[in-house]
């Protein structure tokens, strides 16, 4: 089994969103297991009540940088991107890159699966880059998608 960083968006403007994030991160992470690979996803871990206030600026940025102290040890980043990529999962992007890390792009989304394609970013690590997804803009559309999204990933 080879270790892997899960990264997929968690912070968000409602409780809401942040539920779904979660739920959509959960979603990754049995995905990553039926793949027989053992993903790490820091936040889900460090934005547990009692650990970090993921809503604090310098706690938010503790959590980012603990979780990304692991990667060193991680074989790849994979990147859950059916939801857009977000500022902290571009800073693990980064230092996947910056430490020669295999950089992953996976989607749910069946249309996207198998179209990517390997290529040398910087010359540093490889990276798989799906077909560009950009997700809904209206809240209520991108809820709904991630419902759909969550169904057909974890009851297929």
């Amino acid at each position: 089994m080879k270790l892997v960083i899960v990264e997929s968006p968690y912070a968000a403007s409602t409780k809401r969103q942040i539920e779904l994030n979660v739920q959509y991160a959960r979603a990754a992470m049995r995905d990553c297991l039926k793949r027989g690979e053992a993903p790490y996803a820091s936040h889900l871990l460090y934005t547990q009540e009692g650990v970090l206030e993921d809503s604090c600026h310098e706690e938010r940025m503790l959590g980012i940088e603990a979780g990304l102290r692991w990667g060193k040890h991680a074989s790849a980043t994979i990147v859950y991107f059916d939801l857009g990529i977000s500022r902290g999962m571009q800073m693990g992007i980064d230092r996947a890159v910056d430490e020669k890390r295999d950089v992953v792009f996976r989607s749910f989304n069946n249309l996207v699966d198998g179209l990517a394609e390997t290529i040398e970013h910087r010359g540093r690590s490889r990276i798989s880059m799906p077909i560009p997804y950009t997700p809904p803009d209206m809240e209520d559309e991108q809820a709904k998608r991630v419902q759909d999204l969550l169904q057909r990933c974890l009851f297929r």
